[in-house]
């Protein structure tokens, strides 16, 4: 049933659009009406909504990954089809774990993570010999509720110098200012 769907399908059916700077697409799908107060990055007060969830889809395309950056609080994902992906993770220590999102639950995948506040993030699909899939759909879910002002881009510069030993990865997974 689900090996039938293609990324056009699955984007058009879902609504998803780019999701610029962080890369990959995705559709808001649940947003809380109820706000609550809750810091930002830039540890300001502002209203957010008690939760939020989105699709989101990263592609096989060597562009298509989600570039690092990070949040002031707990994002969940969760697998629904596709591809595994491999998110990367630094915490404010600078110690880097690499947890593959996927439904091969017996090799090590999860079908769901929790990605702690403040952690740096970044993903990326799972290459894969099987030519069933060439996408990774995914969703995400957090409490309190995203508003943009929390989202902080990870400069490779900045990231290269706070975490040198993991320059590989931030290389590989940042996005270069145009």
């Amino acid at each position: 049933m689900t090996a039938s769907l293609s990324l056009s399908s699955v984007k058009e059916h879902l609504g998803l659009i780019p999701l610029q700077p962080e890369g990959g697409f995705f559709a808001l799908n649940h947003l809380s009406s109820q706000v609550i107060k809750a810091k930002t990055i830039g540890s300001k007060e502002q209203d957010h909504p008690l939760y939020s969830a989105i699709y989101y889809l990263l592609t096989t395309e060597p562009d298509s990954f989600s570039a690092f950056h990070r949040l002031p609080t707990d994002e969940i994902y969760h697998h629904y089809i596709g591809l595994p992906v491999d998110i990367y993770l630094i915490d404010p220590e600078g110690v880097m774990e690499v947890v593959t999102l996927g439904d091969d639950i017996v090799a090590g995948q999860r079908p769901q993570i929790c990605v702690p506040a403040f952690y740096w993030q970044a993903s990326q699909v799972r290459q894969n010999p099987d030519p069933t899939f060439d996408f990774a759909l995914l969703g995400t879910t957090m409490a309190p509720g995203y508003i943009d002002d929390d989202f902080e881009l990870g400069e490779r510069d900045q990231l290269l110098k706070m975490f040198p030993h993991h320059a590989e990865a931030i290389i590989e997974l940042t996005r270069l200012k145009c």
